[in-house]
């Protein structure tokens, strides 16, 4: 326990010891982005260490504890640089919200479709990778092409949108006023590429992991 409360606490950001250099030279440069930069550079700088130390046990006959330090360096700037990453893009977006960049008016699709009809008439016509099922105003499924794949072509003609659809309670979602980071965290967390955007229980977007991916490029091309 003792050396690893040890090994925490070195200055390897997103290690503890790492966090408390990266607060410091925020405190002290007022810039988290450039706070954080210096820190992953510290971080790689230990990973590398940690990995030449791994290979030359290595050399020596040392397997597991040659083995074992690579892995460490190898795990202190994957780290490194998947937390700069993640800081520069939550910069970059924290000010943009979903109502900015989501598509609005939503194309949606009828419950009592047959997947044929879906497909033509959305999924061709459309080119998106998954659309809201709406019944009146109220929204009570999404349907991806994922969903069209896992019934065998022939049955589709037979097979209607609200038998395969995931339905509505078991639907992520995403407000206008929330930020496109938030939107980012949940599509990651929960392993899916659009979220319904509701307001006040009215279906009145959608956003996708590409606009979010053109907000960050048109953000960092405009500074």
């Amino acid at each position: 326990n003792l050396m690893l409360a040890l090994f925490n606490l070195i200055p390897a950001f997103p290690m503890d010891g790492g966090r408390i250099l990266r607060a410091l030279l925020w405190r002290r440069k007022n810039d988290v982005i450039k706070a954080t930069k210096i820190s992953a550079t510290v971080a790689e700088g230990f990973s590398y260490l940690f990995m030449l130390s791994g290979f030359a046990w290595l050399f020596l006959g040392g397997f597991i504890n040659g083995l074992w330090l690579i892995f460490i360096g190898w795990f202190l700037k994957s780290g490194a640089e998947a937390s700069l990453r993640q800081t520069i893009i939550g910069r970059a977006l924290a000010r943009v919200k979903v109502k900015n960049i989501m598509s609005a008016p939503v194309c949606t699709a009828d419950p009592n479709l047959s997947l044929m009809e879906a497909v033509e008439n959305c999924f061709y016509k459309y080119k998106h990778g998954g659309f809201p099922i709406v019944e009146g105003e109220r929204l009570v499924g999404i349907i991806t092409l994922e969903d069209v794949k896992k019934v065998p072509r022939e049955r589709w003609n037979e097979v209607l949108v609200k038998e395969v659809m995931t339905p509505s309670e078991k639907i992520l979602f995403i407000e206008p006023e929330d930020s496109a980071v938030e939107a980012l965290v949940k599509m990651s967390k929960f392993g899916v590429g659009r979220l319904p955007v509701m307001e006040d229980g009215k279906l009145v977007g959608i956003v996708t992991r590409s606009d979010i991916i053109h907000a960050l490029r048109t953000k960092s091309e405009l500074g």
